[in-house]
């Protein structure tokens, strides 16, 4: 085999390997959180510095990282340490969407800005500008909130809801998928009889084109009873 032949295949192969990769990272997995919930000690986890422009118009942002293999679903890997965060690569439009939505984002804390992007866009195949911006076209596909209320579910101090309600109200905004609920605080109400847990974010898979595709895999031991309560928002 001469060297033109060789390296004529040594491109294909490369060309293959990188469409590979390309359509295995052009999907994304959303984490949407409402950082209101409790922890076992019935503290609330979050402040208004980690959100100091949430109103709680939508859930938050947990995170938001490319599809990797099924083996690291629940532990993605952190592809490039050296890849810097730069604030000045978001278009301002999504760079003010994230401050609201995202946890801990923004200039105020430029290393937690790094640590988010190392952590969850570095496996990313194209530019921090096209990261940031898929996020929050993603994360604007579903407005938890309005989801829910259409369905009458509103959060309250006082209600306590199936989580077959929730999972059903989300299913018809997510073309029929039924996401899988973390929750987090079980609780026994001692004069009611009746236990709950509080919900704490959800996850679906979206495709190259940002349409939710499915539900991910349960990672995490936090998997919701069937009563929920959907604590106010309020920091």
């Amino acid at each position: 085999m001469n060297q033109n032949k060789i390296l004529a295949l040594l491109c294909i192969s490369f060309c293959i390997f990188q469409i590979s990769q390309a359509t295995q990272k052009d999907a994304y997995v959303l984490s949407y959180l409402w950082p209101v919930y409790e922890n076992y000690s019935g503290d609330k986890e979050f402040t208004k510095q980690d959100f100091p422009f949430f109103d709680g118009s939508n859930f938050a942002i947990n995170y938001f990282y490319p599809l990797p293999d099924q083996s690291y679903v629940c532990s993605p890997p952190i592809c490039n340490n050296h890849h810097t965060f730069n604030a000045t690569n978001i278009k301002e439009k999504d760079y003010i969407y994230l401050e609201k939505y995202f946890l801990r984002f923004g200039q105020n804390n430029s290393q937690t800005s790094q640590d988010l992007w190392k952590n969850y866009g570095s496996c990313y195949n194209h530019s921090q500008t096209q990261y940031f911006h898929a996020m929050s076209q993603a994360h604007q596909k579903l407005n938890v909130v309005e989801a829910l209320k259409a369905e009458n579910i509103v959060p309250s101090e006082e209600i306590i809801y199936e989580r077959s309600q929730i999972q059903k109200a989300l299913s018809k905004k997510l073309n029929g998928l039924m996401p899988d609920l973390f929750c987090s605080k079980f609780t026994i109400d001692q004069e009611k009889g009746e236990s709950y847990s509080y919900l704490r974010r959800f996850e679906i898979y979206f495709d190259k084109d940002l349409n939710p595709t499915q539900s991910t895999y349960l990672c995490t031991y936090e998997y919701c009873p069937d009563k929920i309560k959907i604590p106010p928002f309020k920091f």
